[in-house]
C-alpha cells in the first residue's frame, strides 16, 4: 500500500468518529430540549403527585404521636411499607 492510501484511511476514521461524536451530542441536545420546552405541564404534575404521596406518608408516620390518639406508638407500624 502507497502511503497515501494509508494517510487517506486514517483521515476517514477519524472523520468518522468526530461526525459521531458531533452526531450523538446534537441528538443528547435535541432530546434534552424537547424534555425541557415541550413537557413542563406533565413534569409539574409529576411533582405535585409526589409531594402529595411524601406528605401523606408522613402524616401517616407522625399520627400514633398525637396526643388523641388511643394507642401507644411503638405498638403501631404502617402495614403500607412493611
Amino acid at each position: 500500500m502507497e502511503i497515501t492510501t494509508i494517510i487517506f484511511i486514517i483521515i476517514f476514521l477519524i472523520g468518522l468518529a468526530i461526525s459521531y461524536w458531533l452526531g450523538n451530542k446534537a441528538g443528547c441536545f435535541k432530546t434534552n430540549g424537547y424534555w425541557e420546552r415541550e413537557l413542563p405541564d406533565q413534569r409539574k404534575d409529576a411533582i405535585m403527585k409526589s409531594r402529595a404521596v411524601l406528605g401523606g406518608q408522613f402524616s401517616e408516620q407522625l399520627a400514633p404521636f398525637l396526643p388523641d390518639f388511643k394507642y401507644l406508638p411503638t405498638e403501631c407500624r404502617f402495614v403500607g411499607k412493611p
